[in-house]
C-alpha cells in the first residue's frame, strides 16, 4: 500500500530542495557576466547526469527484470547543433557586436592625427595595423561578422548494477557508470566585406595581410616601415600567430569525462521511490590550447571532480492500465582546478590581445614589434567551482508504451583564473602613428587600443618600468567563462517490452536549450535509446 506519510515527507524534502536551487541560481544571477571580448567560450557537454537525453526511460530499468542480476545498459546515440550564432558571436567580440569595422588611418578620409578636419574615430572599431594590413594610401576598410556554430554527435553508454539481489521493495545500494563518446565541430564563420581594399605597395606584396580573414591565419609576421622602402627598406619584425587564429571549422573526438556513482535506494513504497548518491568525474577530454578561437571541447576542460545528488517521483494519476508519474532529480558537482592555455586582455582594453607590442627593452630598442596574441597567451590555473543541474518531468505509462515532457534548469558559477607563473613586466604597447604602424623606438603608449591612439597630449612616453605593462593591468577575466544558467525543454517517446525474459527498452526524443545568460548557448539536441535489463 501507498504510504501517505512517508509521501508527505518527500513532498517536503523537495520544497526545501526547489527552494535551495532558486537562491542558489539568483546569486549566479547577481554575479558578473560580462559579455565582452572573451577568449575562450565552454559548452555544456551533453549526456552528464540528469539532462534529458540520458534520464529518459532510464530510471527504473535496472529493476526491471525480476529473475535477473539487478543490472542494467542503455546505448543513447545523439546530436545537435547551436543557434543564435550572432549571440555566441557578441561573446567574442565587444561592445555588444557580433560585427567590427576595420580600417586604415585614412579609410574615412582623414589622417590618424587628432583634430585633423573630417577624421571620425567613431567609425571604426579596429585599427588594421594591428593585423598587419598596410596600404600605401592607409585606406583599407573592411566589416568582420562572427556567427559561431557548434555541431555534435555522439553516443552515450551507461551501466547501472544494484550490489545485491532485491526482494520486493527493500532499500538497496547501487552503482552506475557512464560516459559519451563524442565528435565535436566548432566554427567561428568569420564572413568578411572589405568596401576599400586599398594597394598594396610592390615590395610589400606577399608580405602583409590583405584582408582579416587572412590575418586570422597568423602566417605572416609583423611588417614596418613600408611608407619609406628608399630609406630604411621593409622591415619584418615578429613572428607567426602562435595562438588566437581563426582558420575554418575545427573538430575533436574523445571520450567524454566518465561519470561514477554510489547510491541508496531510501525510499522505495508501491507508489514513489527516492534515492541519493555521491560520485566523481574522471578526466577523459580534451583541455584548451589556445592555438584557435572556440577550439572543440569535449567534456569538461579536463577537469576531474566531485558529484552528488538525489532523485524522486510519485504516481500522482492512476487508471486501469494507465499511470502518469512525476519525477525530479537534481545534481550537483564541483570541478578541480588543473592549467591550461588561454589568451587574455589588458584591462579595459577589448582585444588587447591583438595589439602590437614591444616584449622588453631590448626589442623596443631594436625596433622589434611584436603581435599580442604571442605575448597575451600563458599557461593559466582554473577552478570552475560548482554546477547544479534539476530535471523535472511528467511521464505517462500505457501497457509498454512510455511518453515524457520534461524541464531542466542548469546554472554554474563563473571560472577563476590566474596565471600559473608570476607576469614578468616588459611588454608594453607600442605607438602607432598618421601612416598606421610602429615608428620611434622610444615610444610607448599605454592609453593605445584596438581602435585609436591616444588622442590627447603625453600619448607616448619613453620604454621605461612606468609603460610596462604590470601584472594588476591583466584581465584575467577575458579569459575566463562567466556564470551561465540555461533551460531546457524536451519530450521523449519510447516502448518497453519488460514481459520478454531479457526486457528491451527504445525510445527517441529531442529537447530546446534556451540561454538565460551570456555564456549559455541556445541549441537543440536529438537523441534515440536503446537498452536492456539484465
Amino acid at each position: 500500500m501507498y504510504n501517505t506519510s512517508k509521501k508527505g515527507v518527500t513532498m517536503r524534502k523537495q520544497l526545501k530542495v526547489s527552494l535551495l536551487l532558486l537562491s542558489a541560481a539568483s546569486l549566479l544571477q547577481a554575479e558578473d557576466c560580462d559579455n565582452s571580448s572573451h577568449t575562450f567560450l565552454w559548452i555544456r557537454p551533453p549526456f552528464q547526469s540528469h539532462m534529458p537525453e540520458k534520464e529518459a526511460m532510464w530510471r527504473d530499468r535496472a529493476l526491471a527484470r525480476d529473475c535477473g542480476i539487478s543490472g542494467a545498459i542503455q546505448a543513447v546515440p545523439f546530436g545537435g547543433q547551436t543557434t543564435q550564432g550572432k549571440d555566441i558571436g557578441k561573446y567574442f567580440m565587444f561592445c555588444n557586436k557580433n560585427c567590427l569595422v576595420v580600417a586604415e588611418g585614412n579609410a574615412f578620409g582623414g589622417a590618424l592625427v587628432p583634430g585633423a578636419g573630417n577624421y571620425n574615430p567613431n567609425l571604426r572599431d579596429v585599427n588594421a595595423a594591428n593585423f598587419n594590413i598596410h596600404t600605401t594610401g592607409a585606406n583599407f576598410e573592411s566589416t568582420i561578422c562572427f556567427s559561431p556554430r557548434q555541431s555534435f554527435a555522439g553516443v552515450g553508454i551507461d551501466y547501472k548494477q544494484y550490489l545485491h539481489r532485491r526482494d520486493a521493495c527493500e532499500k538497496r545500494w547501487w552503482f552506475e557508470v557512464s560516459s559519451p563518446i563524442e565528435w565535436v565541430r566548432n566554427d567561428v564563420r568569420l564572413t568578411e566585406s572589405i568596401s576599400n581594399p586599398g594597394t598594396v605597395a610592390a615590395g610589400a606584396q606577399g608580405k602583409v595581410n590583405t584582408s582579416m580573414k587572412e590575418a586570422f591565419l597568423g602566417q605572416k609576421p609583423f611588417l614596418n616601415n613600408i611608407t619609406q622602402p628608399s630609406a630604411v627598406g621593409f622591415l619584418v619584425t615578429g613572428s607567426v600567430w602562435n595562438f588566437g587564429k581563426i582558420a575554418g571549422s575545427r573538430t575533436h573526438t574523445a571520450a567524454a569525462e566518465i561519470e561514477v556513482k554510489i547510491g541508496y535506494d531510501y525510499l522505495c513504497e508501491e507508489m514513489c521511490h527516492a534515492e541519493g548518491y555521491i560520485g566523481g568525474l574522471i578526466p577523459t577530454g580534451n583541455r584548451p590550447k589556445g592555438e584557435f578561437v572556440f577550439e572543440p571541447i569535449v567534456g569538461n576542460n579536463f577537469h576531474g571532480g566531485l558529484m552528488w545528488g538525489a532523485s524522486w517521483g510519485w504516481e500522482i494519476w492512476c487508471s486501469c492500465d494507465r499511470y502518469l508519474h512525476f519525477e525530479m532529480a537534481t545534481n550537483g558537482r564541483y570541478l578541480f582546478q588543473n592549467t591550461q592555455t588561454r589568451s587574455f586582455d589588458v584591462k579595459n582594453k577589448p582585444w588587447s590581445r591583438y595589439q602590437l607590442v614591444y616584449r622588453n627593452a631590448t626589442e623596443a630598442a631594436a625596433q622589434v614589434v611584436q603581435e599580442g596574441i604571442n605575448v597575451f597567451t600563458q599557461k593559466v590555473k582554473v577552478r570552475p567551482r560548482y554546477q547544479k543541474d534539476l530535471n523535472t518531468a511528467l511521464v505517462y505509462s500505457h501497457c509498454g508504451f512510455q511518453g515524457e515532457i520534461g524541464y531542466n534548469f542548469w546554472a554554474k558559477t563563473s571560472e577563476k583564473v590566474s596565471l600559473n607563473t608570476p607576469w614578468v613586466p616588459g611588454p608594453a604597447f607600442a605607438n602607432i602613428n598618421a601612416a598606421g604602424f610602429s615608428t620611434d623606438i622610444s615610444e610607448i603608449n599605454r592609453a593605445i587600443t584596438i581602435k585609436e591612439i591616444f588622442d590627447g597630449t603625453g600619448a607616448t612616453i619613453a620604454y621605461s618600468n612606468n609603460a610596462r605593462i604590470q601584472e594588476q593591468d591583466l584581465d584575467l577575466g577575458s579569459a575566463a567563462t562567466p556564470c551561465a544558467i540555461s533551460n531546457i525543454f524536451y519530450g521523449s517517446l519510447g516502448y518497453r517490452w519488460d514481459n520478454w525474459c531479457w526486457p528491451v527498452f527504445v525510445g527517441v526524443g529531442g529537447s530546446y536549450e534556451l540561454a538565460s545568460s551570456c555564456s549559455a548557448v541556445n541549441r537543440f539536441t536529438v537523441w534515440g535509446k536503446f537498452g536492456v535489463s539484465l
